[in-house]
């Protein structure tokens, strides 16, 4: 058993390292809070300069994906899959109703918005080239 004498002296030998490591522990939570912050700055820019959108992907007959992009969302750079059943909020959904673009196949994809009350999923017309 240690006596209370060699037992503080144990703690007075141990303090330096003990404030190192609070010292280099407290040095990394500053990093990573700047980290935070950049990485915060960083995607406001890119959402006011670069301008941020969402995603309704749609795959072709000839198995290429076809990009519909919207800014109806919450434009967080979010995909959603329609050949994969993703359930497509209201707002995009609308936003995109009717809208036609053409896979490099040649092929002419429309999509047709199916309201949230029936589940929130397109109607994918593909017609041929």
């Amino acid at each position: 058993m240690i006596g209370c004498g060699r037992a503080l002296d144990c703690i007075v030998s141990i303090k330096p390292l003990i404030f190192s490591c609070m010292a280099m522990i407290h040095t990394v939570v500053v990093v990573v809070d700047l980290v935070h912050d950049l990485i915060v700055i960083a995607l406001f820019v890119t959402r006011v300069i670069m301008g941020m959108f969402d995603s309704v992907w749609v795959e072709c007959a000839c198995d290429k994906k076809v990009e519909f992009q919207t800014k109806s969302g919450p434009c967080v750079l979010h995909d959603y899959n329609v050949n994969q059943g993703d359930d497509i909020p209201e707002g995009i959904g609308d936003s995109l109703d009717g809208t036609v673009r053409e896979c490099e196949c040649g092929r002419i994809i429309t999509l047709t918005f199916i309201p949230p009350a029936i589940k929130g999923y397109f109607m994918v017309k593909i017609e041929e080239a």
